[in-house]
């Protein structure tokens, strides 16, 4: 057994490069199936590429056409659902306003019945009117409670003044009657009344000018169809309201009586009848050819034309057509004199008249509250403030003018050639004046191996010395400038 030195022994070793753990997994070459087309390795497959050419672009645009169309369905959805709450809104509150003013119709027409029923008492109207002014009351609470669309919450407000009018004008009749005794004293009951009817009157003028009208005006700029405001018409005949009514309806109450027979004329004027709505007047000279229709309506009117006041008066339509006569019966409360109907209209008249006068105001006044004099004084100072201001900017611009009459404003320049021989034109006279033609001339005489410069003044266009006649054609420049 031999024995080693184990310092002398030596292991050789192949020279590698140290393991190092690569962060990335080395991949396998890839087996291939076998079978594959035309048999052997299949060739290596090319590597993806992003799509170019159109087919991106023409993605995009369809992207973009879908949403746009997207985009546009909605905008008009939500337009469709807009205009369907609008015309909701606006249906609603047309509905609201539809029950007032059938409520007002019904109670005016019972107050014009109880005005003409026969043997009225005085303690039984003044109930009534009562009760009528309380039912009107709640009315105007109702329509302050309704809540209009936006653009006519400005109108709507007349209709509440007219409502309004309807309360107060009830309330004041009753109280007119309850503060006398008609039976002892009439002095002063019949003007009383006329006061407080005129109220009831103005409220049906107010609900058709200042609410009805403007509100279909404001709903038709807006858009809003198939929509309409009702009206009101509290008094049925602007005569149970007028003076000659009133008059009556205090005898009546009063119980005075005439002994004997009475003397003066009774009557009834028919006026005209038409036949709508063909609007075709008729006559007792000529036969008109009339078209028959579903909605064929006779208008009458009638004129009292008598001494005194007439009550339920009949109006007969006989159409005779070859076999059973046609008949329709109508009848007019009161028919009172022709006097009182004009009067109202005047007043009617007056009323509209100082309605546009006020919209004048209030356009000049730019929508202020204040007076019209106030007005026009404080126009006037301010009138005043201007004329001082102009005459400051005035002062101020003669100022500044005579600074710029000070100020050089004329120049011109002349270029010579002083010497013979020399060229170039190197010599120049300057011309430097003012409005006044005050100023100075200054020249420059290029020689060949000098320069000389030559100052002269110039006063109102005159030199204090003699001017060369390249100076003098300068100075002549800048006063033509």
């Amino acid at each position: 057994m031999s024995t080693h030195d184990d310092d002398n022994i030596e292991f050789d070793f192949f020279d590698e490069p140290e393991t190092v753990e690569a962060t990335h997994r080395r991949r396998l070459p890839r087996l291939e199936r076998p079978g594959g087309r035309g048999g052997g390795e299949r060739p290596p497959r090319q590597p993806l590429r992003a799509p170019t050419g159109l087919v991106p672009l023409a993605r995009l645009v369809g992207l973009i056409a879908i949403a746009i169309v997207v985009v546009v369905g909605l905008v008009f959805w939500v337009g469709s659902c807009q205009g369907k709450s609008k015309q909701a809104e606006y249906h609603s509150y047309a509905e609201k306003v539809a029950t007032l003013a059938k409520g007002d119709k019904t109670l005016g027409n019972e107050f014009a019945k109880n005005f003409v029923s026969p043997g009225l008492k005085q303690a039984d109207l003044e109930t009534s009117l009562q009760r009528y002014a309380q039912q009107e009351q709640q009315a105007y609470a109702q329509a302050q409670q309704v809540r209009p669309p936006g653009p006519l919450r400005a109108i709507h407000q007349n209709l509440v003044d007219s409502i309004e009018l309807r309360a107060k004008g009830l309330a004041g009749l009753a109280d007119a009657l309850a503060n006398v005794d008609i039976k002892k004293s009439t002095t002063g009951v019949a003007d009383a009344l006329t006061k407080q009817g005129a109220l009831l009157a103005a409220s049906d003028v107010v609900w058709e000018q200042l609410y009805q009208i403007p509100a279909t005006q404001q709903m038709k700029d807006r858009g809003v169809t198939g929509v309409a405001i009702p009206s009101s018409q509290f008094v049925p005949n602007t005569d149970i309201v007028s003076a000659r009514s009133f008059s009556l309806l205090v005898q009546r109450l009063s119980g005075a009586s005439v002994s004997g027979t009475p003397t003066g004329k009774h009557g009834n004027a028919l006026v005209s009848v038409r036949v709508t709505p063909q609007g075709v007047d008729l006559s007792t000279s000529s036969a008109p050819t009339l078209n028959v229709s579903a909605d064929m309506a006779f208008v009458v009117t009638v004129e009292d034309s008598g001494d005194f006041q007439e009550t339920s008066v009949p109006v007969v339509l006989t159409i005779d057509a070859g076999g059973t006569p046609i008949k329709k019966r109508q009848t007019i409360p009161i028919a009172a004199a022709a006097a009182a109907a004009l009067a109202l209209l005047f007043a009617l008249g007056c009323y509209l008249a100082l309605r546009r006068v006020r919209q004048a105001q209030l356009v000049l006044l730019g929508g202020g509250k204040s007076d019209l004099v106030d007005f026009a004084v404080s126009l006037q100072g301010r009138v005043d403030d201007l004329h001082r201001s102009v005459d400051e900017v005035a002062t101020g611009l003669g100022r500044i003018d005579r600074r710029v009459d000070d100020t050089v404003s004329k120049t011109a320049i002349v270029r010579y050639d002083a010497y013979e021989n020399s060229g170039g034109h190197q010599s120049a006279s300057v011309a430097l004046l003012d409005s006044a033609r005050t100023g100075v001339v200054l020249s420059a005489i290029q020689g060949r191996d000098y320069a000389r410069i030559y100052v002269k003044e110039i006063d109102r266009g005159r030199a204090s010395v003699a001017l060369s006649p390249e100076e003098l054609e300068a100075v002549e420049r800048a006063m033509a400038s």
